[in-house]
């Protein structure tokens, strides 16, 4: 019997209460133990680093309503005691609160999350320096960072937006720009085949982030939800057949890791969403919604998949480790 299940049956005997206090410190308990185990896990993924098959936690301080399906629903945000990037120690003690020593770091580019394009670090933070500095400092610490990326759109109101954007992103059948998700005009839906250079952007971007700051992975958000849309944008001569976008999508995730892993040879790269087994067989993984949405997958069972999710209750973040699923954690937990 592996440790956790050992102390799972427990919980609702010793932590009656469903008061934040005393999940969290169920959860301290929950997330190092079950990570003991003799059995490798995903036994039919080598090419995914062993530091993130043996991760059952990722903490995510900021930003969490913009940080992918699982974490969307715990809208908490925590920056006491951080002034700028050499802090990162102290936002890896409160993951190490909470039992792990991932850390996934949105909002943390130049000037703030609506502007998703270039990916910069925070000048207000100590910019690309202190970026360097505090990932060096968790590094040290045995701890690992992974950041955000956005693979599917860009703001409008971004230098990439004004002047590569229209070229690079969907149209739909009247020649105008897609709009995501009722946002009106806020982004451009970016094509990644023939005829736009997104792809190459993208890639260039992560590998950069890899290349200077020497961070462990990123995580797509809304990449793993995307397939089958048809682009009418002219410059795109194979937009309107939606396998075009497919093989694109399948291609931009693969070269984001392998880019990445010339300058970092274990990075990973995670997606929002897992509706497609061709992009989850070049990554490393996905965040999940929930449990139920995990369970309704035909790969559910497969043990192929590192998949991340979250619940409000403490017997259902235990049910998440025993099916061998993984935790997405943010500061509602402390």
């Amino acid at each position: 019997m592996k440790p956790f299940q050992q102390f799972h049956p427990r919980f609702p005997r010793l932590f009656p209460s469903s008061s934040r206090g005393l999940l969290v410190a169920a959860l301290t308990l929950v997330v190092p133990l079950s990570a003991v185990g003799s059995e490798p896990r995903y036994p039919s993924r080598s090419d995914i680093p062993e530091w993130w098959r043996n991760t059952r936690a990722f903490y995510c301080p900021w930003e969490n309503s913009g940080a992918g399906a699982s974490l969307m629903q715990f809208k908490a945000h925590r920056d006491e005691g951080f002034e700028s990037f050499n802090d990162l120690d102290k936002v890896l003690d409160d993951a190490r609160r909470l039992g792990t020593s991932v850390l996934y770091l949105v909002g943390y580019w130049e000037p703030d999350y609506e502007h998703k394009a270039e990916y910069r670090p925070k000048r207000k933070w100590g910019g690309d320096t202190a970026f360097r500095q505090g990932i060096e400092k968790v590094h040290r610490l045995g701890g690992r960072v992974i950041v955000y990326l956005e693979a599917f759109i860009i703001s409008r109101n971004t230098d990439l937006g004004r002047t590569k954007g229209p070229q690079w992103a969907m149209m739909d059948e009247t020649g105008s720009h897609y709009s995501y998700y009722g946002t009106g005009d806020r982004f451009y839906l970016m094509y990644p085949g023939p005829g736009s250079d997104w792809t190459d952007y993208i890639v260039e971007i992560a590998a950069r982030l890899a290349r200077d700051f020497r961070i462990d992975g990123v995580h797509l958000d809304s990449y793993g939800l995307q397939w089958g849309w048809k682009d009418h944008n002219p410059a795109h001569p194979e937009g309107r057949d939606p396998e075009s976008f497919n093989r694109g999508a399948v291609e931009l995730v693969r070269r984001v890791r392998e880019q990445m892993r010339k300058h970092v040879p274990d990075a990973v790269v995670i997606l929002e969403g897992a509706e497609h087994t061709a992009l989850l067989d070049v990554c490393d993984g996905a965040q999940i919604e929930s449990l139920a949405v995990i369970n309704r997958k035909p790969w559910a069972a497969h043990g192929r998949y590192p998949v991340f999710t979250s619940s409000f209750s403490i017997e259902e973040m235990g049910r998440i480790l025993d099916e061998g699923h993984n935790l997405a954690l943010s500061p509602w937990w402390l």
